[in-house]
């Protein structure tokens, strides 16, 4: 959880990227939260369930994202909900 205006920097956001790794949930929420990653962000590579939520104005920031890429991928989701927040590709 990234919320109340907080910042977490990093290389990549892999959320659930083995098979193994399965419902798991990264939340930004709130105006002045941002999550930069200065690559990728991934949610559910090869694991299933997972789960990116960005609302009440959170920012997530990166250079390419991608849902589910490889075999196992499965009934992953990003949901970018309330006015001002932001998934940046």
């Amino acid at each position: 959880v990234i919320n109340n205006g907080g910042t977490v920097l990093s290389s990549f956001g892999l959320i659930g990227f083995n098979a193994v790794a399965s419902n798991n949930v990264v939340l930004v929420t709130d105006t002045g939260s941002q999550w930069t990653n200065f690559n990728s962000v991934e949610v559910g590579t090869s694991g299933s369930g997972n789960l990116l939520i960005v609302s009440n104005g959170g920012v997530v920031a990166n250079n390419s994202g991608s849902i589910g890429n490889f075999a196992g991928g499965n009934n992953n989701m990003a949901v970018v909900t309330d006015t001002g927040s932001v998934w940046y590709n």
